[in-house]
């Protein structure tokens, strides 16, 4: 039941796009906050075989944030909508040139990584909450290097980053999957307490990969 009540979520944020598409908003604000409803909650209220188990929302506050997380699966991306403020997500070029995918995530908000700067700025502005994974890629195994884009943009705008770390949904559609590995997941999201942006961002990157990390290590020991 896990894939047919997804796809119905998705078909239905879907429509929602485009009829917010129609405002002409270019901060796409009602189809971010669709994304934050339909999939960050209704699809996991919904959801009898995908489980998804989060700790630390009570360090979330209105926001916007620079949200960095780890990134093991596509589902990671709907799993990390509705943590509370409106988020938007930094999305590879190359997808947005995808035959409807592409409509998907342009109409829809997401920001371009060839964009990254004027649009991730934009979002922050709005006070929409802009998520990186800062690896760059799904990772294989353990938490990879953290690239500074992120930590940069939050120190240039003032903006608190909120590090994120999840693991589980990688049965699903992890790197190199085709098909799911698995019909149920248990996914944890562990919220941390937000902190403001350091000036030496690839210090700050380190640190926080070495702490999503070490949470990451914890739930498979």
């Amino acid at each position: 039941m896990g894939w047919p009540i997804f796809w119905f979520w998705t078909v239905t944020l879907g429509a929602a796009i485009v009829l917010d598409a129609l405002r002409f908003d270019p901060v796409h604000r009602g189809s971010v906050g669709a994304m934050r409803l339909l999939w960050g909650r209704w699809l996991w209220a919904t959801q009898p075989c995908w489980d998804r188990r989060i700790e630390g929302l009570e360090h979330v506050g209105p926001g916007p944030y620079v949200i960095v997380s780890n990134h093991r699966s596509v589902i990671d991306i709907p799993c990390l909508q509705g943590l509370g403020p409106p988020t938007t997500v930094v999305a590879r070029s190359s997808l947005f040139r995808v035959p409807l995918l592409g409509l998907f995530v342009r109409w829809s908000g997401q920001v371009d990584t060839a964009d990254f700067d004027r649009a991730a700025r934009a979002a922050l502005a709005a006070g929409i909450s802009v998520l990186v994974f800062p690896e760059g890629t799904r990772s294989s195994a353990e938490v990879g290097r953290f690239h500074t884009g992120a930590f940069r943009l939050a120190y240039e705008t003032g903006t608190p980053i909120l590090p994120v770390a999840t693991d589980g949904a990688q049965g699903i559609l992890s790197k190199g999957l085709a098909m799911p590995l698995t019909w149920t997941v248990r996914v944890n999201v562990k919220v941390m307490p937000p902190v403001p942006a350091e000036q030496d961002a690839r210090a700050q990157a380190r640190q926080l990969r070495d702490q999503i990390g070490a949470v990451v290590d914890g739930w498979r020991a």
